[in-house]
């Protein structure tokens, strides 16, 4: 069996499991929605035979807010808890979430408990971003200021 087979054959039983058919195309991607969370699934050989799970968190609004930021901020909570890295499209205009699977220890297990996980977190960002207007920009350092918070090692 192709490694493309066996990652069909793992969408596919999770697809029969929620009641969807779920196939990769011609170009290695599917697509699921739930709710109104789109989750694309890819398979990729560079730079290891992967399963790349993305998640569209909804845009970013564009009314000057400090969500850039935020985003960053939240990256490696996000990381540390769903193994999700949080980026946003060419246009800026909108937040996505994706995580890898190794392909070496994928199987249903696996996909089910990534994809839980990354829609947890998903709804978290999501909300976030919603109320994200409320956010106030917050002031630059002072021109020349290259002190650290207290929390930081300079290495």
């Amino acid at each position: 069996m192709s490694r493309i087979d066996y990652v069909t054959g793992i969408l596919q039983e999770f697809g029969a499991e929620v009641g969807l058919p779920l196939e990769l195309g011609s170009d290695g991607r599917a697509s699921l929605r739930f709710d109104d969370l789109l989750v694309t699934f890819a398979y990729g050989e560079q730079p290891m035979e992967m399963l790349w799970v993305y998640a569209d968190l909804g845009p970013i609004p564009a009314s000057g807010v400090a969500v850039p930021d935020l985003l960053l901020e939240l990256n490696l909570t996000v990381w540390l808890r769903a193994n999700m890295t949080i980026s946003v499209d060419r246009a800026g205009e909108r937040a996505l979430g994706f995580t890898m699977l190794p392909l070496a220890s994928l199987d249903l297990r696996a996909l089910k408990t990534a994809l839980d996980m990354l829609l947890d977190v998903a709804a978290e960002i999501r909300g976030l971003l919603e109320h994200a207007e409320h956010l106030e920009t917050p002031a630059a350092p002072p021109a020349g200021d290259r002190t650290l918070p207290n929390d930081s090692l300079r290495i």
